[in-house]
């Protein structure tokens, strides 16, 4: 969510393809829409919108829309592994020892910070 907070988002889209670490964003760019809500971005969808969005986008890819979530888990555990440069923010940050506290609930945060060769942590 840092770079839809920031409006980066389409500025990377603009030079080089990039992806969404959370599952909810990773819904919202297949369905081409922007986050409803900062915690819960695909709140606004049932889970007959998500069925109908991964069965379009993997009937494409060849891959069964019944297994779903274990896809998008597969899509994006492979877009980390294969990704260049890894953004990420702070929920808070502490001045007086520098540390970084980012709170997750998917371990994507994790994999954004460590996973690809160049981490950018963006801080405002």
């Amino acid at each position: 969510m840092t770079t839809e907070e920031i409006h980066f988002n389409e500025r990377l889209s603009i030079t080089n393809s990039s992806g969404r670490d959370d599952l909810g964003e990773y819904i919202l760019q297949l369905a081409h829409q922007r986050p409803y809500h900062i915690v819960a971005p695909a709140l606004h969808m049932t889970r007959y919108d998500v069925a109908d969005i991964f069965t379009r986008v993997w009937a494409s890819q060849k891959k069964s829309s019944s297994k779903s979530r274990q896809n998008a888990r597969t899509v994006l555990r492979d877009k980390f592994l294969k990704a260049d440069i890894g953004v990420t923010g702070a929920n808070f940050l502490v001045a007086d020892s520098g540390a970084v506290v980012v709170v997750e609930n998917e371990g994507n945060a994790r994999l954004s910070s460590s996973a690809p060769k160049i981490i950018s942590p963006l801080r405002y």
